[in-house]
């Protein structure tokens, strides 16, 4: 049996190169395609039954079924792009850079320039005081580093030792 999401399947894998996720009210109208959908769980289980299509992932938010390949995109990136598109910007950055300090690394601010958080300066200075007020985001602290500023959770990184981290050369000890 063919899915309803099959003629989709293309439009999927293209914006998945290009960052993207889409809901399938996004897909329509850029497909130009009119398909009536119910249930769009069963519909992608459907599809991804031929191993043809097992790289288009479905990831759910309330109501709303994102679309995306992994061929093209990781599992972590889309995550954190519904998760902002839900409105969870500050606690989808707060695991970011928690997940950077528990493997031992500072966050550079600088990825925060690019996608999926896409923010300007002054949304980032925004974001820093809402991480510095909310309880749930305190252990997440900032430094200015070589390379600028950078993120970093007192759970797991000292202050001292993240200033380390964030001036050290790859290269110093190489070879």
């Amino acid at each position: 049996m063919d899915s309803p999401l099959l003629p989709l399947v293309g439009f999927i894998r293209l914006l998945s190169q290009r960052g993207r996720l889409a809901t399938l009210d996004q897909l329509l109208p850029l497909s130009g395609l009119e398909l009536e959908v119910e249930d769009v769980p069963a519909a992608w289980q459907t599809l991804v039954a031929d191993p043809a299509y097992r790289d288009v992932r479905l990831l759910s938010e309330g109501e709303n079924h994102y679309l995306y390949s992994n061929a093209s995109m990781v599992d972590a990136y889309a995550e954190r792009y519904v998760a902002i598109q839900s409105g969870r910007l500050a606690q989808t950055v707060a695991e970011h850079i928690r997940h950077y300090s528990a493997l031992g690394e500072v966050f550079p601010q600088s990825t925060l320039n690019h996608p999926p958080y896409q923010l300007d300066e002054t949304a980032q200075v925004a974001l820093r005081a809402q991480l510095q007020a909310d309880d749930q985001t305190r252990d997440i602290d900032w430094g200015e580093g070589r390379d600028g500023p950078y993120g970093f959770s007192r759970l797991h990184l000292s202050r001292d030792y993240a200033a380390v981290l964030a001036n050290q050369d790859p290269f110093e000890f190489c070879c």
